[in-house]
């Protein structure tokens, strides 16, 4: 299993290039591989991010929803 920040660059990576559910597969199969650690509010900003561009609507907003509780004052979102 990878990092969590390993999995944050190649999700970003991914994102750059246009490969949105490569980065939301990777991303979906970290959370579901992590446990007992701490989520980086990274993890679910790249989803909003591929949900979003893939028109996934409610899961977007769900994962920015999700961004947004680990850090209200977030710049990134």
């Amino acid at each position: 299993m990878y990092s969590q920040q390993e999995i944050i660059k190649k999700a970003s990576i991914l994102i750059d290039k246009k490969k949105y559910k490569e980065a939301k597969s990777n991303l979906l199969e970290f959370l579901k591989e992590s446990k007992n650690i701490k989520i980086d509010a990274r993890i679910y900003y790249f989803l909003y991010l591929s949900f979003d561009s893939l028109k996934d609507n409610k899961n977007a907003k769900k994962n920015l929803e999700k961004c947004l509780k680990i850090n209200k004052n977030n710049h990134i979102a």
